[in-house]
């Protein structure tokens, strides 16, 4: 018995040192090249947003042409399949196309094609944010970044697909298909325009309205027509507003004695005498459920904020030369408001 026991402990003992050895030369380990297979669960897709510069015919139609394409994956557009969607085979292998392409493709001095904007959790749940930006032409894997985008938003897209177009559209043909040649100001070229506001690529054009009306502000020195905080109202009455009113605006539709509304061009316009400016502020916080005059950095009153259920306004504030009246409408036609003047 007292051998048995011997040889049993012998036994043991020897195989606790073989499973020693064994693990300090790393016999079982992972290999370490095959560590972002064994670990691809922990990938996650957080977010996307990607803008492609190119032509879209979704209609067929080229009244209806669009010339940029457009999608987002998060929480609010994929809803209640948001964690399974971005956690799927397809949101892994689209990762790893992203995370394939340059920072920057192409020549950036070229017309631009991409902008990708995302998020996610890599093997080891740490969050990596990246942007790539092409240009001048689309990587090998476009037609795969493309399809993973549209397999996950498919049935929660709210318009069309992303496009599979590689058609990019010089910066120059979207401002002439949107029509800004027709809003600039006389004898002003598209060539012009684009020079003094640094619009060089499609991605420069974001809120183009305001940069239109922002280039005839400084064009036409509507600076003149602003108030500010050196303003002094002049002295007016009722029959100067009617006067004015009535060689300024097409018809006449409201008036009081401080105030009058109208239509010039189309476009609804209030003349509102500056000395009664108090005044009409307070009817107009009244009257609306959220009023605000918007004030620059030197604090002259550039724009107006006004709502009521379910509308929204934002209006413009002129005065006249004489500091008499002040001209309020939601036109930004600068062409018109020189006109008006």
């Amino acid at each position: 018995m007292k051998s048995t026991n011997i040889l049993l402990v012998i036994l043991a003992v020897t195989i606790l040192l073989s499973a020693l050895f064994l693990h300090l030369n790393g016999f079982g380990r992972k290999d370490p090249g095959k560590m972002s297979d064994l670990s691809s669960n922990d990938l996650k897709m957080v977010d996307l947003n990607i803008s492609v510069y190119v032509v879209c015919d979704y209609l067929n139609n080229d009244a209806h042409r669009k010339t940029a394409s457009s999608a987002v994956l998060d929480d609010i557009e994929l809803r209640h399949d948001y964690e399974s969607l971005m956690s799927s085979r397809t949101a892994k292998d689209l990762i790893q196309e992203l995370n394939s392409l340059p920072d920057v493709w192409g020549d950036e001095t070229d017309e631009i094609a991409y902008k990708i904007q995302y998020r996610y959790y890599d093997e080891e749940k740490l969050l990596k944010w990246c942007e790539k930006t092409g240009y001048g032409s689309f990587p090998e894997n476009w037609s795969r970044i493309v399809s993973d985008i549209n397999r996950i938003r498919d049935g929660y897209d709210y318009g069309h697909p992303l496009t599979y177009s590689t058609n990019i559209v010089p910066v120059k043909e979207t401002l002439i298909y949107a029509g800004v040649e027709k809003l600039l100001p006389e004898n002003v070229t598209l060539d012009q325009f684009m020079q003094q506001t640094g619009i060089v690529n499609s991605a420069d054009i974001g809120n183009l309205n305001d940069k239109i009306y922002q280039f005839g502000y400084d064009y036409y020195d509507f600076g003149n027509h602003r108030i500010t905080a050196e303003s002094v109202p002049t002295d007016s009455d009722t029959g100067s507003l009617n006067e004015y009113a009535e060689n300024h605006l097409d018809c006449i539709e409201s008036f009081r004695s401080y105030s009058i509304i109208g239509s010039y061009k189309n476009y609804n316009f209030e003349i509102v005498r500056f000395d009664r400016f108090e005044n009409w502020k307070e009817n107009m916080e009244k009257k609306h459920s959220c009023f605000e005059i918007i004030y620059d950095h030197d604090d002259n009153a550039m724009d107006i904020y006004m709502s009521v259920p379910e509308v929204a306004k934002n209006m413009r504030i002129y005065v006249d030369s004489t500091n008499r009246f002040l001209i309020v409408t939601e036109c930004d036609d600068c062409n018109l408001i020189k006109d008006f003047f």
